[in-house]
């Protein structure tokens, strides 16, 4: 009962944050990045589940003082098919609310090689004849490579892993964008 409530506050907040302008022009940028992932079970996960997919969504603020490295505020989904019940259609759920940072280096006028890491708590619940739900850490870093293609957005590409405490672990493939909702841009929100 815990989870959907921090996830729901977690949410607000992240909203809250990208819908807020920037108090100055020159020193804060507000970003907002969504991307769809799929996903590959390793280790001992890849006994339980099949390739599964979701998505992710951001809220980024750009610091003028620190323009390498740029927190935000991370919400996601992940569907992961069962594989003991790929008749039945059992899959498992996870929602997972939490916070991280960019490292974001610019090369050429239009690029930028990134590397991410979050971490925070999910739910999960399992769809199954026997529901079950529970919830702990999660911990995800990837690399990528951002293209900017106009002074307000771009598209990134990232590989990666994630870790949820006792459910899942596996490696994740990206492909989303950021839009510069306000302030000059810098790191991976685009100027």
């Amino acid at each position: 009962m815990k989870a959907p409530i921090i996830v729901g506050l977690c949410a607000l907040l992240a909203l809250g944050i990208a819908a807020t302008p920037a108090p100055c022009e020159t020193d804060l940028s507000w970003g907002l990045a969504a991307a769809p992932e799929a996903t590959l079970p390793l280790g001992s996960s890849a006994d339980y589940y099949s390739m599964g997919g979701g998505a992710r969504l951001a809220g980024a603020m750009g610091l003028a003082d620190f323009k390498l490295i740029t927190p935000f505020l991370d919400l996601g989904y992940l569907f992961l098919p069962v594989l003991a019940a790929e008749e039945s259609g059992a899959h498992l759920s996870v929602i997972r609310a939490g916070a991280g940072g960019i490292l974001s280096v610019p090369f050429g006028k239009r690029f930028a090689a990134e590397v991410l890491l979050s971490g925070g708590y999910y739910g999960g619940l399992l769809h199954a004849a026997e529901s079950s739900q529970g919830g702990s850490f999660y911990g995800t870093g990837s690399a990528g490579v951002s293209m900017f293609l106009s002074p307000r957005l771009s598209l990134g590409a990232s590989a990666g892993y994630g870790y949820f405490h006792e459910i899942y672990q596996g490696l994740s493939l990206a492909l989303g964008t950021t839009v510069r909702l306000a302030g000059k841009g810098g790191g991976p929100i685009p100027q």
